[in-house]
């Protein structure tokens, strides 16, 4: 009864967040790309994309069958324009190439495996791989004759090593450059064979990265390129052996590639690649409609607007599970800890020696939780179109998952209590860092600070920053929320097994996006290393319940990405673990 007769505030708290949504998305300049005035056409229906039902489990000794011979048009056609919200961070050096801009080099430059549609693994790069736990190596087996754009020839050991040897330095850009900096060794007995040493526990981290390549981890680049060349020039181009051939970049503009024909695993339909950047999102759209841009990634209700307006959407797989890390949470031993027993201690931080500390910082972790409607923000603010998360790593229909970690339920009459009970009758003051970069994070966070507000009476200040200010304050002492109360919109992209989304909580990690804890770093590694699928599986809902049990972060949802498409394409779908993947199975209209 109390949600229904709170269902006014909440839904004039949606509200504006749809305003403010769209204010962010459309920028101050209502006319840099003018919108189509015609009549819009009926309503078209989402094309169908082959979606699992049940994510396979992380298949420790998979064996990759050989991928299909291309098809396709013999002769690429046509030009295709991506208009994206921003391609920062793209560098041609593995090293230097970080988010967003990582996921777009990656047209040229490849990965070492495929993920096709149903979610198995097939080779690339990589024709086939094997693990010997025994010996603490992995081995890669190099698919012969791959040939580098520009004339730097074949592809082998040597160019994987010296990407990764690139991508694992400290201190590099890209996120996932700590999954490759565990390995302690390389070996290249032919051209065409590497093994890694590495620890055993690690195996699956390097895996992860290996897997999920297509978007995050390893771009393959040629060794005698950047050996050739200056490093300003090998910072702006990107090598590689992909079905894009890089052609120039205009930072804060555009990219542009050319079809590689006769690409060993798929020749592009389309001849020439052009993915623009274009930050507001109502431009994006615009550009759809008036025919400038052919495929964009549309966010809530920009769906239904580009549905309205008769623009063709297609629904994509996977998607980033999000959460608002509560910043502070490190191990008692960090200089940073800043416990609520201090004068100026974090709320949602407790002190394991002293009485009632814990369990007071719990209640307030639980009351910033249940004060908010997962629910009603999915189907307002995101159209039915994303489901709600309450626990990191949570994937509907994956065989590992609990339904528990969906949603705790809405309920601010206890979490008001529970605020009362910490020792906070009168809310706290804090921040909320917010990707300015992505509308969905700036909704939710604009979403979920009115509801704090409302319902907590807390004082949020909203901090719209990009991921690359906040993210080194999560590094070394992790002082991102250990002087005032502080949250993050972060998040993590999909996984093969829930598990693999912890690995930026445990205290070892590059960059913390979640909470420290003993019992984490004592449970990570058990799984990390454990061969047998039952027993990792048995291992990881147990970790994953001790996430949701605490209420580490605040979830809010996964929302599998949308794209709307010009009269120019006939399908895309991506694949599970990333957004912008697969753009060379983009297809021509008919």
């Amino acid at each position: 009864m109390f949600k229904d007769r709170r269902k006014l505030p909440i839904m004039a708290l949606i509200g504006a967040a749809l305003v403010t949504l769209f204010v962010i998305a459309c920028g101050d300049d209502d006319t840099a790309v003018p919108r189509a005035t015609s009549t819009p056409p009926p309503q078209a229906t989402a094309a169908p994309v082959a979606t699992p039902t049940a994510a396979p489990a992380f298949l420790p000794t998979p064996v990759p069958p050989t991928p299909k011979p291309a098809t396709g048009p013999a002769k690429p056609e046509g030009k295709l324009t991506l208009a994206v919200a921003s391609f920062k961070g793209a560098s041609g050096i593995p090293f230097s190439n970080g988010m967003p801009g990582q996921i777009f080099t990656h047209f040229a430059q490849e990965q070492m495996v495929n993920r096709e549609l149903d979610m198995s693994l097939s080779g690339r790069i990589a024709e086939d791989w094997s693990l010997q736990p025994d010996a603490g190596t992995v081995t890669f087996n190099i698919r012969k004759g791959i040939q580098f754009h520009d004339g730097y020839g074949e592809l082998t050991a040597e160019d994987v090593k010296w990407s990764m040897q690139s991508v694992g330095q400290v201190g590099a850009s890209s996120w996932r450059w700590d999954a490759f900096s565990i390995i302690s060794e390389f070996e290249i007995p032919d051209p065409y064979t590497l093994i890694a040493h590495l620890p055993v526990s690690d195996f699956f981290l390097l895996l992860d990265s290996v897997y999920q390549s297509k978007s995050l981890g390893i771009n393959v680049t040629s060794k005698a390129f950047h050996e050739s060349v200056s490093e300003e020039e090998a910072f702006g181009h990107y090598v590689g052996s992909g079905p894009w051939d890089h052609l120039e970049t205009s930072q804060g503009d555009y990219m542009r590639f050319q079809a590689f024909e006769n690409h060993y695993n798929k020749t592009p339909e389309f001849a020439t690649l052009e993915v623009r950047e274009v930050p507001e999102a109502g431009s994006r759209l615009a550009m759809v409609r008036v025919g400038e841009a052919d495929v964009i990634k549309v966010q809530g209700n920009f769906v239904g607007e580009a549905q309205a307006a008769g623009v063709k959407v297609l629904s994509g797989v996977g998607g980033s599970c999000s959460w608002i890390q509560l910043g502070g949470q490190v191990l008692p031993e960090r200089p940073t800890f800043n416990p609520n027993t201090n004068s100026d201690g974090i709320p949602w931080v407790g002190d394991p020696n002293v009485a009632g500390s814990m369990e007071n910082a719990l209640k307030v972790r639980q009351a910033l939780n249940l004060a908010v409607d997962r629910a009603t923000m999915v189907e307002t603010l995101f159209q039915d179109l994303a489901y709600p998360c309450a626990n990191p790593g949570y994937y509907r229909d994956h065989a590992w998952q609990s339904n528990e970690w969906e949603d705790y339920g809405y309920d601010p009459v206890k979490a008001k209590a529970l605020l009362v009970e910490a020792g906070y009758p009168n809310g706290f003051d804090m921040t909320l860092n917010i990707d300015s970069n992505d509308p969905s994070e700036s909704a939710i966070g604009e979403v979920y600070s009115r509801w704090w507000e409302e319902n907590l009476g807390l004082k949020v200040a909203r901090r719209p920053v990009e991921d690359i200010v906040v993210r080194p304050r999560t590094i070394e002492e992790r002082e991102m929320g250990s002087e005032t109360p502080e949250g993050w919109t972060s998040g993590s992209g999909a996984r093969t097994e829930p598990w693999q989304a912890i690995s930026v909580f445990v205290s070892t990690t590059d960059s913390l996006r979640g909470a420290e804890r003993a019992f984490i770093d004592d449970l990570f590694p058990q799984i990390s290393k454990s061969f047998d699928v039952s027993e990792r599986m048995a291992k990881s809902l147990e970790l994953m319940n001790y996430i949701r049990d605490n209420y580490l972060v605040v979830g809010t949802v996964v929302e599998p990405p949308v794209f709307a498409v010009s009269d120019r394409v006939g399908n895309y779908s991506n694949r599970f673990g990333g957004d912008w993947n697969y753009t060379e199975f983009i297809t021509r209209a008919d």
